[in-house]
């Protein structure tokens, strides 16, 4: 890459419970949210947002330089 030059990728990704069912419960489901963060950091990637409800989750992270989309 060209000095000076400056890319960010942002990616939105929706997890969905199998058969739309309403799994995540309220009592855990920060946990799981904490949990899935984590993994996003650990892969030197930007986590913007982890979000959900009862039957899916949202994720919107920036894409560390070094990872491939292909």
């Amino acid at each position: 890459m060209k000095p000076g030059v400056f890319t960010q990728m942002y990616v939105h990704i929706v997890f969905a419970v199998a058969n739309k069912q309403a799994l995540l419960r309220q009592d855990f489901r920060k946990e799981v949210f904490k949990y899935i963060s984590g993994i996003i950091r650990s892969k030197k990637c930007k986590s913007i947002i982890v979000n959900g409800v009862d039957d899916h989750i949202h994720i919107l992270l920036g894409l560390h330089h070094t990872i491939s989309v292909t």
